[in-house]
């Protein structure tokens, strides 16, 4: 099942978490980028960013089950589609974000890190996805290899 919206991307800057917040109800803290630090997937990591229309595609991977995010990237390859860059989902969002009622739209082509504490070293990755809880539309993030539910929707365009 997939559909198609055009957008139109006017910058290639990382959206910042004010300009989240503009948008939905409820932003993770994970997104703020004042504490952690963005990172592009290696599958855009090597794609030279434009400005311009582009057309996303916002897909489910397999309704019946629930699908790991290596999953969803080889899917996207499968049919010639790559991840968005966080402008672009941006973009997409700012457009069509009364489109995300009711569905779990997740984003794989970024994650931001979450640095460890004084303790702590490790390092853990987080990917945005947007929900609905009653009549607020919501900003999350989940750990990056997360496994996802069955019917998430997953933004791709073209190479």
């Amino acid at each position: 099942m997939e559909r198609v919206y055009p957008i139109n991307v006017e910058s290639i800057e990382w959206p910042t978490y004010q300009m989240y917040q503009s948008l939905f109800y409820g932003v993770c803290s994970q997104l703020d980028s004042r504490v952690n630090t963005g990172i592009l997937h290696p599958a855009i990591a090597h794609i030279k960013p434009v400005t311009g229309r582009i057309d996303v595609v916002s897909a489910v991977i397999d309704p019946t089950r629930i699908v790991a995010s290596d999953d969803v990237i080889r899917w996207g390859r499968s049919h010639a589609l790559r991840p968005l860059f966080p402008w672009e989902y941006y973009t997409f969002i700012a457009q069509y974000v009364e489109k995300m009622r009711d569905v779990r739209t997740v984003c794989l082509g970024f994650q931001y890190r979450k640095r460890g504490s004084l303790f702590f070293t490790r390092t853990k990755y987080f990917v945005p996805h947007a929900y609905q809880i009653g009549q607020d539309l919501c900003l999350d993030s989940a750990e990056y290899e997360h496994l996802w539910l069955n019917g998430t929707h997953f933004l791709f365009t073209s190479y």
